[in-house]
């Protein structure tokens, strides 16, 4: 079976964001597993409470995600299960992604910011870790089906298996129209090569439209932008580079980038074997 984590901390944006992903799970057949990364309050923490008062707090907040999977689930008619740990997120997001071989990981993000552009937030420093897909929901934004998908594919970048495999699966259970589009500076160069058989077939089988264009540098994400609101995409899908450690001190992520200004959602796809 199809399974979506939504992560929550109750926020605006996290709720939000399990809205969201309660409709995909509409959409795609799929179970939806919420996740709460329980804190202890800082009030709390620094008093001498007894371990029961703590448990005690605990099992409110246990209570709280209980209540919010059973009114998803009615609402949505779909099947909602939960977790909640005082585990830090991203180790626990790696144990339950296992645990219920789960197909992505959705989160909200907040609006853009200078801060978060260079820094990021708990939702970049996830998509930067994770060894699964990862799903970044606008602030704000509402569920209108995903139609069109925009898949902005770094033709420099060899898609390992893991990656093709997770690609095909997505794209297979939301039945959408998935438009690729490559971005190299040097794309007259290796175009041929990417016609080729060979690489063709390492593709996601479902996509329908192959979409070369020339861009450079700094122009990548505005191109990516831009292209995205010509197509009429739902969904924006990138698959992310590793960079060595001293380019990652001089570098900014373009999926950091466009995940914290994008006006549609990002799905981050991990290129890791």
């Amino acid at each position: 079976m199809n399974t979506i984590i939504a992560a929550t901390d109750y926020s605006y944006d996290a709720t939000n964001a399990v809205e969201y992903a309660a409709s995909l799970c509409k959409q795609m057949d799929a179970r939806l597993v919420l996740y709460n990364s329980f804190v202890i309050p800082v009030h709390a923490a620094n008093t001498l409470l007894p371990a029961q008062s703590f448990q005690h707090i605990s099992d409110a907040n246990t209570e709280v995600l209980r209540a919010m999977a059973k009114v998803i689930a009615d609402k949505y008619e779909i099947e909602v299960l939960f977790e909640t740990s005082l585990t830090e997120i991203r180790e626990e997001l790696d144990r339950l992604v296992k645990k219920y071989a789960a197909d992505m990981v959705v989160m909200g993000m907040k609006g853009s910011s200078l801060e978060q552009k260079m820094f990021g937030n708990t939702t970049t420093a996830v998509i930067a870790h994770a060894t699964y897909p990862v799903l970044s929901v606008p602030s704000g934004l509402t569920f209108n089906s995903v139609k069109k998908v925009l898949f902005a594919c770094d033709v420099t970048c060899e898609l390992v298996d893991s990656t093709i495999g997770a690609l095909n699966k997505i794209f297979d259970g939301l039945h959408a129209q998935i438009e690729v589009f490559y971005v190299n500076a040097k794309i007259e160069a290796v175009a041929d090569e990417l016609f080729s058989p060979d690489v063709l077939a390492k593709l996601p089988l479902s996509l329908q439209q192959y979409d070369f264009k020339e861009v450079h540098g700094v122009q990548i994400i505005k191109s990516i932008r831009e292209e995205a609101k010509s197509f009429g995409a739902d969904m924006l899908v990138m698959v992310p580079q590793r960079y060595k450690f001293w380019e990652s001190i001089l570098h900014v992520s373009r999926t950091r980038s466009l995940a914290s200004q994008g006006e549609i959602p990002l799905l981050s796809v991990p290129n890791r074997k």
